[in-house]
């Protein structure tokens, strides 16, 4: 039985948007605003509680049931029966009993607005829940809604008029997916585009010359696909714009996906009934779609998607009940054509098992199947951290192993209290120095005129807008190298070295009684002359360069302890950033910070490396030191450096020499198998042997995590 629809209404600047999505027992209100098409989702925690970028702020809301009292007295009791609270999923994962503000936070609205949970009293600060702001990922949509969204929030442009939602302000309506027509034009030269579509990003690379004498390179349109063979020699071979084995200009976009959650279980969960499935559908034919419109010419002869097995089942809407729940399966393998509406045939790369995919099929092959003379890579492990650990140990050309472990969205910006995604704006490194500790921020091509694409740069002057998961580990590996960090992963109070003593000034308590480490703020870096964050000895004598709320020098207390993630004793009650939330800090010029229950996560991302790591090796009988390389795919091997990885124990000590940055080793090598489509039967044979590993599977699997669950020494 289908939920009632229900509309309401989202204000996004001077602009307001409509949205129909199913009432009680659908969607919540974060997966009804941000799976609408209308606005590109920010990075969430997958309805947490804990990043804050889902709030929304009530302006009206008529059909509000009767005993929602928000301005009762402070002294009245909570009642029980709290899960029944309106507007409130009733699975929300903690959300917990409603909470009632003190009478001179209590708003003063013309409507009764939602009761406050307690996970809102951790991530907003009180006056925001007296303006009526609230988390849309613990509500759900009412009929009559008038809602308000944050100034970071941005439309999505990418989509066009395929959004699946029809409540833009303009009168374009959504093409039919059945229906909807290749967007690109006729006109100008064949071209092909490579795919990497990934859990939370999409990036995508225009390879041209992809049919020099005027024939398409793919399977002909009107005969049906050929599910194997790859283009002809006919049409020549197809060239990237700007050649490059590993780094090469591609677009980048946010996965409309995001909207149901950051993790991949997220948007299984959703895709379970007929209506979800079809609407994530749409939003992946709605990116691919809006990425070929905006092409300058010519016809896009076809596509080469690389992507993990739950992304690939979804955009090409088949049944992904296999992955799911236990026992895990794969039903689909790919390594074939398939005909999407709207795009042109798109070669799917081989999958392997249930959670490794085409991204690590297409990695491997940019790494291990290039046409040419060159030394032998073998043995290698490729390993793409997401927000699952993919691995594969490539024993030779014929023999490999593979295994996989969920991670979180960690590494990809979400569910970190200040995390982002690595783009522009956002802090990917950090330099400790005369100055103190610096951040390094990534920027687009041109923005310094002295960087490139993707570098970094100093970020005094500049407004970071988040930290990205490259970063936090580059993070932790100066705390715990300055003796901030304990091997199990707690904050030392009381350092012995005075760089360190200097860098303890900055931990503070949140307002949840949290503890975290201030990395950034506004008023610090106000000011060129002197930073509140620099541990310098001329700087950490004067009384004004310590942040607001933290400890003065030398007031931190002999002997420490941990409850609730903050050393007993160690930060002054309510000392966290006046006026900013615990998280949600996607808006430039705000306070970002490294929390206690971040490094836990961080920490259970270097157990996972670390394990797989040493369960493929024992499965192969192969010592470490007979590895030739260790590439890391993605963001973390680009951006974080490799002494940090060995230094946090991703690797055994003295061994961070073998880790290879390879970029975006997937869509290098969804390019690699556009321009030698010859190499497509051979890849697919290999992945079909590929020997997978369970590795979650094995009965000491639990403990063996413990044991990995700290760092080095």
């Amino acid at each position: 039985m289908h939920a009632a629809p229900c509309n309401f209404t989202v204000r996004l600047g001077e602009h307001s948007f409509d949205i129909s999505a199913p009432g009680s027992g659908g969607p919540t209100l974060m997966q009804a605003i941000y799976l609408s098409g209308l606005f590109t989702p920010p990075p969430l925690c997958s309805a947490l509680g804990r990043c804050g970028r889902c709030r929304v702020r009530y302006l009206a809301r008529p059909n509000a049931a009767p005993d929602v009292t928000p301005n009762a007295s402070p002294d009245a009791p909570v009642q029980p029966g709290a899960d029944a609270t309106p507007g409130v999923p009733p699975d929300a994962p903690s959300a917990g009993v409603p909470v009632i503000l003190p009478a001179a936070l209590n708003p003063v609205l013309p409507f009764a607005i939602p009761p406050v949970l307690p996970k809102e009293q951790t991530v907003l600060t009180p006056q925001e829940l007296a303006e009526g702001w609230r988390l849309s990922c613990l509500r759900q949509p009412e009929e009559g809604l008038r809602l308000e969204l944050p100034p970071w929030v941005q439309l999505n442009e990418a989509s066009g008029n395929d959004a699946p939602n029809s409540g833009a302000p303009n009168n374009e309506q959504p093409q039919d997916a059945a229906t909807a027509k290749p967007a690109a034009s006729m006109n100008g030269p064949a071209w092909a585009m490579a795919v990497d579509f990934g859990s939370t990003s999409l990036h995508f690379a225009r390879l041209d010359n992809a049919g020099e004498s005027g024939e398409a390179s793919g399977p002909d349109r009107h005969s049906g696909p050929d599910k194997h063979s790859g283009p002809g020699s006919s049409g020549g071979p197809v060239s990237l714009s700007r050649p490059a084995q590993t780094d090469f200009a591609d677009f980048k976009t946010v996965n409309p996906q995001m909207g149901a959650g950051s993790d991949i279980m997220s948007r299984l969960a959703l895709a379970a009934s007929a209506e979800g499935r079809k609407q994530l559908h749409q939003l992946s034919l709605a990116a691919l779609r809006g990425y070929l419109r905006r092409q300058p010419g010519g016809m896009c002869r076809e596509i080469c998607l690389a992507a993990n097995p739950a992304m690939t089942m979804i955009l090409l809407n088949k049944d992904a009940s296999g992955l799911r729940a236990a026992p895990y399966r794969l039903d689909y393998t790919g390594g074939q054509y398939e005909q999407l509406p709207g795009l042109p045939p798109v070669w799917v790369a081989p999958l392997i098992s249930p959670f490794v995919g085409g991204d690590l099929s297409a990695g491997y092959a940019s790494i291990a199947m290039r046409p040419g003379p060159g030394l032998s890579p073998f043995p290698f492990l490729l390993a793409d951290l997401g927000t699952n650990g993919e691995f594969i140990l490539a024993l030779n050309p014929e023999k490999a192993l593979a295994t996989s472990i969920p991670l979180g969205p960690a590494l990809e910006g979400s569910g970190l209290a200040c995390g982002t995604e690595a783009r522009e704006g956002a802090i990917t490194g950090f330099q400790l120095g005369p100055q103190g500790l610096l951040p390094l921020l990534f920027q687009a091509e041109g923005q310094s005129g002295k960087k490139t694409d993707g570098a970094e740069a100093p970020g005094r002057n500049a407004h970071p807008r988040g930290i990205s998961g490259a970063a936090y580990l580059q993070l932790l590996h100066l705390l715990r190298k300055h003796g901030l960090l304990r091997a199990d992963g707690s904050f030392e109070a009381n350092p012995s070295g005075a760089l360190g003593q200097r860098l303890a000034r900055n931990f503070f308590t949140l307002p949840s009684g949290e503890a975290a480490f201030r990395v950034y703020a506004p008023e610090a870096a106000a000011s060129a002359e002197h930073s509140r964050l620099c541990p310098c000895p001329s700087c950490a004598a004067r009384p004004e360069s310590s942040p607001a709320g933290s400890n003065p020098a030398g007031s931190n207390p002999a002997g420490s302890g941990q409850a609730q993630g903050r050393p007993n004793g160690m930060f002054p009650a309510g000392s966290g950033p006046a006026g900013n939330s615990q998280a949600g800090n996607s808006q430039a010029g705000q306070t970002l910070f490294l929390a206690a229950g971040d490094v836990e996560e961080l920490l259970k991302i270097k157990a996972s490396f670390s394990l797989a790591l040493q369960i493929l090796l024992a499965e192969a009988a192969l010592p470490f030191s007979g590895l030739k390389g260790i590439f890391l795919a993605g963001a973390l091997g680009f951006h974080c450096p490799p002494e940090a990885l060995e230094g946090l124990g991703f690797v055994p000590p003295g061994t961070g020499g073998r880790l290879r940055a390879v970029g975006n080793a997937s869509l290098s090598g969804a390019a690699l198998l556009l321009r030698h489509p010859e190499l497509r039967p051979g890849l697919t044979r290999w992945a079909s042997r590929v020997k997978t590993l369970a590795i979650t599977d094995q009965p000491d699997f639990m403990r063996n995590f413990v044991r990995h669950m700290n760092f080095p020494l």
